[in-house]
């Protein structure tokens, strides 16, 4: 019996990465939410701005919570 290892191997790493992206947008998702949820409200620019960003880099996952409004690095 011959098995291809190298194409099973590539085949796992493939669903390993697609598992993994997809853990990694959940967890984005919630921290997001519980941005979301914390956020100092007075017009709701800010909680809307509030956006999500996930990728793959390399061998890393990456998620990235942020806004572009210019006083968002000041609120907590």
């Amino acid at each position: 019996m011959r098995v291809n290892l190298g194409g099973l191997m590539n085949y796992l790493s493939m669903d390993l990465d697609t598992e993994m992206e997809s853990i990694t947008n959940e967890i984005g998702a919630e921290v997001l939410s519980m941005a979301q949820s914390n956020v100092h409200v007075d017009s709701g620019d800010l909680k809307s701005s509030l956006n999500m960003s996930a990728r793959k880099e390399g061998d890393k996952f990456i998620v990235e919570i942020g806004s572009d409004l210019d006083y968002s690095p000041f609120e907590e």
